[in-house]
């Protein structure tokens, strides 16, 4: 049940088409300018009078989280790819301010966070990150770390790619009868990605580094809920089968320097 609540709230995270207008966050727009520290380095995020006082203290909480990992000195080959050094707090923090200027509020329904389609090419900075219901609704603060990283990764070029109508099956349970059951979920519309290098596996590579590096000492005893969320949240949502076993490896492999 606490997975499935979880992919419901997470089904929609992707992005904005194009056909997105709205503007940069401009001076006048702007409710709080606050710096994010790290050990050794400082990042600057604007937030925008479209969120509240208390999401606005949401999101600087996640972003101080984010930034006050200690840094485990090592991680995954993927994890040294995506972001260019070790499980690490400074290297979460400056790889995210170099993507990321500040952030928004959304009534969208159908994301939990996004960037603006014309925001998603290589060598692009300083996009918004457009957070919804969805986003302040999620429990987990690592998952919510995620899906900031998630975004980031789309600054640097990377779109999803249309689900083909991929079909995800996985357990739920029913409290009424007691009965497990085994459902379908029908993936559509631009929420998936063609390989592991994009905003899903960039996802996926941080939150389970995090988990592996600071929860489980380097190990991958991972819980049933965590197993499951990697089975039907991020390797459903690649569609080439090949990457797929490619990004499993990686997550499962050692911890190097």
């Amino acid at each position: 049940m606490k997975v499935q609540l979880l992919l419901c709230m997470l089904i929609g995270l992707a992005f904005a088409d194009d056909a997105d207008q709205r503007s940069l966050i401009s001076s006048e727009e702007i409710a709080l300018t606050k710096t994010i520290r790290s050990a050794d380095h400082a990042a600057t995020f604007h937030f925008h009078a479209s969120l509240s006082d208390h999401e606005i203290d949401f999101v600087v909480k996640d972003l101080e989280l984010l930034a006050s990992i200690p840094d485990y000195g090592a991680s995954t080959p993927l994890h040294r790819h995506f972001f260019q050094g070790p499980v690490s707090g400074n290297v979460y923090l400056t790889w995210l301010a170099r993507r990321i200027d500040g952030f928004k509020r959304t009534s969208k329904r159908t994301y939990a966070a996004y960037v603006r389609g014309r925001d998603q090419k290589p060598g692009k900075t300083h996009s918004d990150i457009f957070l919804s219901n969805a986003y302040f609704s999620t429990k987990d603060q690592a998952l919510r770390m995620s899906i900031l990283l998630h975004e980031g990764r789309h600054v640097d070029g990377f779109k999803h790619a249309r689900c083909r109508n991929k079909k995800v099956s996985y357990v739920s349970f029913d409290p009424i009868s007691g009965i497990f059951r085994t459902k379908t979920r029908i993936l559509r519309g631009l929420r998936c990605d063609d390989n592991a290098i994009g905003p899903y596996g960039a996802q996926a590579v941080f939150y389970f580094n995090y988990l592996r590096a600071h929860k489980y000492q380097g190990g991958h005893a991972f819980s049933p809920d965590e197993r499951t969320l990697m089975d039907i949240y991020f390797f459903a949502r690649i569609l080439d089968e090949r990457a797929v076993s490619g990004l499993s490896d990686d997550l499962l492999s050692p911890l190097d320097p």
